[in-house]
This record gives structure tokens, sequence and C-alpha cells, in this order.
């Protein structure tokens, strides 16, 4: 079979674009992936940096640990170091998240307010509970002195003492302070860490 030279070199032509063809196509697709590569690269980079930070437990081993609550309250009255005599009562109200709204509280901050009442009342000093109910209810489960009704407002007591939750990497950072109820002055204030293996036997804790 014979070919003609003509026909040779229309080969050899298409051959060549051929090749051409998939050298570009091949260019293309590196060049895409490339720049998705530094697009998700960029994203996880981003998503990294506001992430909750990492809880971390090597500076508190939670072997064998025999610490409760209420002494993390005692540090915490302890610290305040009150002075002079308290003419009338003083309230404690559940400990918050440090968020945009101070409303929020969990199983922790609740506790905790809970353990400084009893502290501050075994130390000597007025305390009033101002989730106590005006009369006792009964039902058929029982007998019950306390609620947190909406609206309950606490009369005749001089000053609060509560505080904010702030979620570090080592545990709970816990802010707690006296207020002057009228005037909002701080009395005394002091910081406390709780360790997460602790913090977390008290209910919700997870970093925000």
């Amino acid at each position: 079979m014979r070919v003609n030279r003509n026909g040779k070199n229309l080969f050899g032509v298409a051959l060549f674009a051929l090749f051409l063809a998939g050298c570009q196509s091949a260019e293309q697709v590196s060049t895409e992936d490339v720049v998705l590569d530094i697009f998700a690269n960029e994203q996880a980079a981003s998503a990294v940096q506001n992430a909750p930070p990492n809880r971390d437990y090597s500076v508190y081993s939670p072997v064998n640990h025999n610490k409760v609550l209420s002494d993390y309250a005692e540090q915490i009255v302890m610290q305040l170091k009150l002075r002079g005599q308290f003419d009338k009562p003083i309230a404690v109200a559940s400990y918050v998240e440090f968020d945009d709204n101070l409303t929020t509280t969990n199983g922790l901050g609740n506790q905790l307010a809970e353990a400084v009442l009893i502290e501050m009342s075994n130390m000597g000093y007025p305390m009033m509970d101002i989730t106590t109910s005006n009369a006792i209810s009964m039902n058929a489960n029982g007998s019950f002195a306390f609620n947190r009704d909406a609206g309950k407002l606490a009369r005749d007591i001089c000053c609060v003492l509560s505080g904010n939750l702030i979620y570090e990497r080592r545990g709970v950072k816990v802010n707690t302070k006296l207020l002057e109820l009228q005037t909002k002055r701080v009395l005394a204030s002091n910081s406390q860490l709780i360790p997460y293996f602790i913090a977390e036997e008290f209910g919700q804790v997870s970093a925000r």
C-alpha cells in the first residue's frame, strides 16, 4: 500500500495538533488544581484561627484528685478579703458565661453560686438565699421552699456577689465580684482558674 507524501504530512500535522491540545488541557487542569488547593488551605487556616481553644490537661493531672467545688468556693471567699460589717444581707447570683448578654449559665455557674453562699454563711457573713419562696408549696412529690419565678425581686440586701465564666485553654477562669447594689460599686473581686477535669463534673462547660 502506498501513501503519498502529502498524506504523510497531513497525518504528522494532525498528531502534532493533538499533542499541543493535550499539553494545553493538562496545563489548564494543573492551574485550576493549584488555585483550588490555595483556596482550601486559606479556608482551613481561617477555621483553625476561629476555632475554640483546645483543652490542655497537661498542667493539671486528673489522676486520683480529691478536689471538690467547695474547695474553690473557699478560695474565692478567702481571696476576696472582705472587711467590715455588713448591716444587710448579701445575695449570691448565678455565675454567667462571658458573652454578649451575660444571662447564660450552666451547672457549674449555679452550683458554684450555691457553694459560695454556703461558704460565706459558714464564715459568719449575713446571707440571703434569693431562691427562697414566700411560702412553702406542697404536692404529691413533696414540699418545696425554693423556686426561680421570673420577676421575683430580692429586697433588703446590701450587696450581690456574682461573676462570669471564661473558657480558657487550661480551664474555666472564674471572675468574682462583690457589688454594692445601689451604687454598683465593686467592693471586692478576684479570679480563680478551675481545671477542666474538675469543672466538667459540674455541668456543661464546653469551650466557647
